[in-house]
């Protein structure tokens, strides 16, 4: 890969994670300006709301109370992928984009884990936990990176250099 596409390669990572977690922030921000801790806001109605929670778990609000584990599990996810694109260079703009989706999510929800001890949440089809954009950007990057792998190429991916 050329140092000009490893730029290119390295600034859409940033631009995608920045991205997303901008907007999970400033969602988060509208949310907790308007809506008091359990209120809930009508979307459409019987279908979505905007309902302000806390997490202090993990994903969907599993293993509640154990905010270190989840601040571990976030801070290693996030070297994870930031040493898997040191090392191998993924050259694949799928794989980049679903990176970028998964790190930015980890970002969303480490920013809030460190400054608020816990993770807002707001998104609520009343069948689902509620969630949030971080949330959803971490589940779409992790399911593209199955599609990814299940599809991928060993000598197409890892570069030489």
């Amino acid at each position: 890969m050329t140092a000009r596409k490893r730029a290119s390669a390295d600034l859409l990572l940033i631009v995608i994670a920045l991205i997303v977690a901008t907007l999970d922030q400033l969602t988060k921000a509208i949310i907790r300006q308007f809506l008091s801790l359990g209120q809930s806001l009508k979307i459409v109605d019987g279908i979505l709301s905007f309902t302000y929670t806390s997490n202090t778990g993990v994903a969907f609000g599993f293993f509640k109370n154990l905010s270190f584990l989840a601040l571990i599990t976030t801070a290693l996810t996030i070297a994870i992928i930031l040493t898997y694109w040191w090392v191998a260079k993924p050259k694949n703009l799928w794989l980049q984009v679903s990176l970028g989706l998964i790190l930015g999510g980890a970002v969303g929800n480490l920013i809030d884990r460190l400054f608020r001890h816990a993770v807002t949440d707001f998104i609520d089809f009343h069948f689902w936990p509620v969630f949030n954009i971080a949330d959803s950007a971490v589940v779409i990057g992790g399911l593209s990176l199955l599609i990814h792998f299940y599809r991928w190429r060993p000598t197409s991916e890892i570069s030489s250099s």
